[in-house]
């Protein structure tokens, strides 16, 4: 699994606390550092209680948005701040730009019939199984229910 890419992904959404410009450019010593902040406080992905099992963000998230959102016109992130505006869009981003999204058993719905406008991540694993996949990948990302 590439760091890199992973905390490209993460940035995607505002988490890493770096640009996608800076990550592509940074040194393998700051890539680490970053890796390890990370590690320390695993990024959370909280689970809708309910059919279908969307995967979003929390609103703590939204100052590290507000600030990615500032140097999208920089570093050519490619996102618009639609694809940020909510949890749910957040979590839909990060799947779809991460390339390791496949060793979950997470869906990727982007409209799930013609005229839909429903987009989401949607966890079809139980979140014990995408928790120690993450912990099998040494990831620094977990999953739980939402307002639990």
């Amino acid at each position: 699994m590439d760091r890199r890419d992973f905390l490209k992904a993460l940035a995607r959404i505002g988490v890493a606390g770096l640009s996608a410009r800076s990550i592509a450019t940074a040194s393998e010593r700051t890539i680490e550092r970053a890796w390890q902040r990370l590690a320390s406080e695993p990024r959370v992905f909280y689970v809708r209680d309910e059919y279908p099992y969307t995967l979003t963000t929390t609103p703590s998230d939204n100052a590290e948005v507000a600030e990615m959102i500032a140097t999208w016109g920089e570093d050519g992130a490619g996102n618009s701040p639609m694809d940020c505006a909510t949890g749910q869009g957040r979590a839909m981003t990060f799947f779809y730009h991460w390339e390791e999204t496949a060793e979950f058993d997470i869906r990727l719905v982007d409209g799930d019939c013609p005229g839909s406008s429903y987009f989401g991540a949607e966890l079809c694993s139980s979140i014990e199984e995408a928790n120690q996949t993450a912990i099998d990948l040494d990831l620094p990302i977990r999953f739980a229910w939402q307002g639990v």
